[in-house]
């Protein structure tokens, strides 16, 4: 059970590690939060709407359900081929974060 633990700390923690690389520093926590987003959202409606699902478009057969999970995981797979690599795909002025002077007003620092 240790190694069935391990093994699933880092399969829920790779999208991260990969998503973290691919974006600008200065927006980490923004685009961590809308990817947090696509992730629980799906499991929500996932929760709430398969028994329907099973009913009206599967056919109440479970096997149409694995079915469909895989032809997602697959779909998924070849959507991290579009992910990029690194923060280095991005133009200088979304990779660098201006500093901020907190003896600034606020006024200066929205504008």
């Amino acid at each position: 059970m240790l190694l069935v633990g391990i093994a699933w700390a880092s399969i829920l923690s790779m999208p991260y590690a990969m998503l973290s690389n691919a974006i600008p520093a200065q927006k980490m926590g923004f685009y961590m939060g809308v990817f947090n987003f696509f992730i629980v959202i799906p499991q929500i409606l996932a929760s709430l709407g398969l028994g329907l699902l099973m009913k009206s478009v599967l056919g109440d057969n479970p096997m149409n359900a694995v079915l469909l999970g895989g032809c997602s995981m697959i779909v998924a797979a070849l959507c991290v081929g579009l992910v990029p690599k690194d923060v280095d795909s991005f133009t200088e002025s979304e990779r660098v974060a201006e500093p901020i002077n907190p003896k600034t007003p606020l006024a200066e620092k929205v504008a």
